[in-house]
């Protein structure tokens, strides 16, 4: 018996991140993981007219329910269902916690001495994100949209002294 599971939309390299993080689809988060709480604490009974629709396999990321978490039983058959709302919040800490991955191997390559374009390809190579153009220029724009914070333009120190 398969675990039931929710689809949330993603951008096609998250959901290749999120996939080769933590193995093939469904995507199984570890009990101690945040994003398990999170997704826990948003999960509710589905609504009487409530009807699965077949989701784009390519744009959604498949997420398998656990059956209990911290001793706490719940059926998982029956507690299964995400609003529209919850998912947009799922998706936002999955995207916030990808780009979190990012800046912090970024970070630290562009400190090793690689220039930013090296250092892209050595993070769509290292998580297996696919390796197309659009995934290439989103994590360039990143970069360039926070310049300051990857130290591409020196950040002045400012004064504030009282006179």
């Amino acid at each position: 018996m398969d675990r039931p599971s929710v689809y949330i939309p993603a951008k096609p390299y998250i959901k290749a991140f999120y996939v080769n993080k933590y193995g093939n689809e469904p995507v199984y988060f570890p009990k101690k993981d945040k994003a398990m709480s999170l997704l826990l604490e948003l999960l509710m009974k589905p609504p009487d007219d409530f009807k699965q629709k077949a989701p784009d396999r390519d744009s959604h990321i498949e997420i398998a329910i656990p059956y209990y978490f911290n001793s706490f039983h719940f059926n998982a058959n029956i507690i299964n269902y995400l609003s529209k709302r919850s998912k947009t919040t799922f998706e936002r800490r999955l995207r916030v916690r990808f780009w979190n991955t990012f800046e912090e191997d970024i970070l630290e390559r562009l400190r090793n001495g690689y220039i930013p374009s090296d250092a892209i390809a050595i993070f769509i190579e290292k998580h297996h994100l696919p390796d197309d153009e659009t995934t290439e220029q989103t994590l360039r724009k990143e970069i360039y949209r926070n310049k300051k914070f990857f130290g591409v333009r020196p950040i002045r120190a400012y004064k504030y002294a009282k006179k």
